[in-house]
């Protein structure tokens, strides 16, 4: 009789991305977060973009991404409110609620690419930003 072998599984090694590949991600993403903002966003893949965020979560980049989601949208909420400011005093009103709902729309899409961080994700520093359903 021979001798049995005994076989054994090892776990799948996952390779992580390196901040080179990261930064290229980001890139695509930030893009594609552009088009959202210039309101193109019928041309986009949301798979692509959701496939793009889930990986940079996925492989420890989750505070890269975070901040840098953060400081792009920090940026159009400035470049908006130099746009109200320059306004016409009279539609004041008109073009701040005109601003606002265009930017809740935008910050759907962009929540729906984020999903995966957001809930499983690193949490921001002071805590997890509480989220609408």
């Amino acid at each position: 009789m021979r001798p049995t072998k005994v076989f054994t599984i090892k776990p799948h090694k996952v390779q992580s991305i390196g901040v080179d590949d990261a930064a290229q991600m980001w890139a695509q993403l930030r893009a594609s977060l552009e088009k959202i903002y210039e309101e193109q966003h019928s041309q986009l893949s949301y798979e692509e973009n959701y496939r793009l965020a889930y990986n940079l979560t996925l492989h420890k980049h989750g505070d890269f991404l975070y901040e840098s989601v953060s400081t792009v949208v920090r940026y159009w909420l400035v470049d908006e409110l130099k746009r109200v400011r320059a306004s016409d005093t009279g539609a004041l009103l008109g073009r701040v609620r005109e601003l606002y709902d265009k930017h809740k729309v935008k910050m759907g899409l962009i929540r729906d690419i984020m999903l995966y961080h957001v809930r499983w994700g690193p949490a921001p520093r002071g805590g997890r930003v509480a989220t609408a359903k």
